[in-house]
């Protein structure tokens, strides 16, 4: 009995070897499943599309760039003055280009010309907004590359030079409306004050 017993037990694991190579050898001749691609041609035309649109929404940097140049900057303060907005502006920012305070220099071009650009005065030799005669400051008019007397631009500018001059040269504001007015900062005509006056009423005209 225990030789079959042994017998058997051979040919069992015998049996069962030839059954597992056999299974091995028919997993090595199977071919793997086939993998269908995905198809990524939709994906793919959505994608581009919507880089197109997303270029055809941006604004160009050159467009960008002249709008905000053409935007007028609005300043904190007008005055109810016969002026306009655009010519205030214009004269608020010679001011600070000469380092004049904005309020007394309209007091000045009320002063010489109640705000009219177009006034000739002294018999002919004054022009402008500020009255400036070519007489004396025809230097200054060049300087700084004026043409035309009567332009705001070129007239306050020049005024504005000369003022700068005598401050820089007497320091007081009397004085230099004194010396604005006739060259004399000693000339106590009744100039600086009719300014003052001027001054606080304009002050008084803020909107």
């Amino acid at each position: 009995m225990k030789k079959k017993t042994i017998k058997a037990e051979v040919i069992t694991t015998v049996t069962i070897s030839i059954v597992l190579g056999m299974l091995v050898i028919q997993l090595i001749k199977l071919e793997p499943p086939m993998i269908q691609p995905i198809e990524t041609s939709i994906v793919t035309e959505i994608h581009i599309e919507s880089i197109e649109s997303f270029q055809s929404s941006i604004v160009p940097l050159e467009s960008a760039t002249v709008e905000i140049q053409n935007v007028v900057p609005v300043p904190s303060i007008l005055y109810d003055i016969p002026l306009s907005d655009r010519d205030q502006l214009l004269i608020r920012e010679i001011s600070n280009q000469f380092g004049i305070d904005n309020e007394l220099l309209l007091a000045i071009i009320k002063t010489e010309s109640e705000f009219n650009q177009n006034n000739i005065g002294d018999g002919g030799k004054s022009f402008g907004l500020m009255q400036v005669q070519p007489k004396y400051w025809t230097s200054n008019f060049n300087e700084y590359g004026c043409s035309n007397w009567f332009d705001i631009r070129d007239n306050v500018t020049v005024g504005c030079s000369i003022l700068q001059h005598f401050y820089q040269k007497y320091g007081q504001t009397a004085l230099v409306l004194n010396a604005y007015n006739s060259n004399k900062p000693n000339n106590y005509n009744g100039y600086s004050d009719r300014v003052l006056r001027n001054l606080a009423e304009i002050h008084n005209l803020k909107r």
